[in-house]
């Protein structure tokens, strides 16, 4: 295991189906000088509350570029608001599309979303194989104008292995037969 689980192997479980892909990018206001993720370097960054994903994966993708953000953590309505404060640079997601918070901050701020670069993302993924390149279609947010390539990570339903097969299977089958 990686971060909170480090050293930690977590044989018992067994993944019953993939949820939802989790895009990786930052926000940051479209006044903000910050273009790319290198300019963040030194740069005060919400991250979600500790052990969240951005918290655990984004610095890797800063470890990547050399670069070393300070991170401020806090729920993600906190960080917003620090964001539209001006207290903060920008705000790191690893999140579905559309994501409440990002929608809210876009309400109100005129915003600016930065991926990893390509290079950063071959590079990552070479390291960490369970991340994968994706693209956040265009529309996806007011601030995504053109389709977004950056790297995403699969949310997966997890249960233990001791779980009856049937269990599974009734727990996958309602939620294929519920998709909205």
């Amino acid at each position: 295991g990686l971060v909170w689980a480090k050293g930690t192997k977590y044989q018992n479980v067994r993944a019953l189906m993939p949820y939802y892909p989790a895009f990786a990018y930052v926000t940051v206001l479209a006044s903000s000088p910050v273009k790319t993720l290198k300019d963040l370097d030194g740069k005060k960054l919400g991250v979600g509350p500790r052990g969240g994903t951005p918290q655990t994966q984004f610095p890797f993708i800063f470890d990547i570029l050399g670069v070393k953000p300070n991170y401020v953590l806090g729920t993600f309505a906190d960080v917003q608001s620090q964001l539209k404060d001006g207290l903060i640079d920008g705000v790191a997601y690893m999140a579905a599309h559309p994501y409440a918070a990002q929608i809210e901050l876009e309400a109100t701020n005129p915003a600016r979303l930065i991926p990893p670069d390509a290079a950063t993302v071959d590079t990552f993924i070479k390291k960490f194989p369970f991340f994968s390149k994706a693209v956040m279609p265009a529309g996806s947010y007011k601030s995504v104008t053109v389709d977004m390539p950056t790297v995403a990570v699969w949310m997966y339903f997890v249960a233990n292995k001791s779980m009856p097969d049937s269990l599974a299977y009734e727990i996958t089958k309602a939620s294929f037969d519920h998709v909205d």
